[in-house]
C-alpha cells in the first residue's frame, strides 16, 4: 500500500496510479449510471465539530489531505482524469466511493461541505442517515456499512 499526501496527487499521478478501467452500466432508482470498477473509499477522523485528517484510498494507494479543500481539490482532479459526469450512453459516469457507517457519520460533515444530489436517505428527516449520493456529478458516494451490514474487521477478514 503506497500514501501520498493530496498535493502529490497531480492529474499526471492519478493517471498512471489508475492505468485502465473498466465500466458497467447500472441503473440505482429511476437512473443509469456507467459505474467505474476502480476501488475506492474515503474516511476522516474528527473531533465533535470538526474534520482534522482525510483518507481517500483508491486501488492500492492511500491519499491523506487535511483540510475540506483539499478534498474538493482531489475530486476535481479525479473528475477530470476520468471524465466523470459526462453522459455515455445515456447514463452518467461515475466513481463509486465506499465510506463505511456513510450514512450515520460522515454524511452529517459532507452535507455541509460538498454539493450532493440524488441523495437517498432512510428513517426521518432530523435524524435521516444517507445510503447513498451523487457529488459533483461524478461521484457516487455510497455507506459500505448500510451494503455489507458488517463491521469493517468483519468486512476486511471476510473480503
Amino acid at each position: 500500500m503506497k500514501r501520498i499526501e493530496q498535493k502529490y496527487a497531480t492529474k499526471e499521478v492519478l493517471k498512471e496510479l489508475i492505468g485502465k478501467y473498466k465500466t458497467t452500466k447500472t441503473q440505482i432508482a429511476q437512473k443509469w449510471y456507467n459505474i467505474c470498477i476502480i476501488p475506492a473509499a474515503f474516511d476522516i477522523e474528527t473531533t465533535e465539530e470538526f474534520m482534522y485528517i482525510w483518507t481517500f484510498t483508491i486501488l492500492d494507494t492511500t491519499i491523506i489531505g487535511y483540510t475540506w479543500s483539499d478534498f474538493k481539490q482531489l475530486l476535481w482532479t479525479l473528475k477530470q482524469v476520468l471524465g466523470l459526469g459526462k453522459e455515455v450512453k445515456k447514463a452518467a459516469k461515475v466513481l463509486p466511493i465506499f465510506i463505511h457507517n456513510f450514512g450515520n457519520f460522515e454524511w452529517h460533515f459532507l452535507k455541509e461541505e460538498i454539493s450532493m444530489t440524488d441523495v437517498f436517505l432512510k428513517g426521518n428527516e432530523e435524524d435521516a442517515s444517507a445510503l447513498y449520493a451523487v457529488a459533483y456529478n461524478g461521484f457516487l458516494l455510497a455507506d459500505s456499512y448500510a451494503v455489507a451490514n458488517m463491521s469493517l474487521e468483519k468486512l476486511a477478514k471476510t473480503y
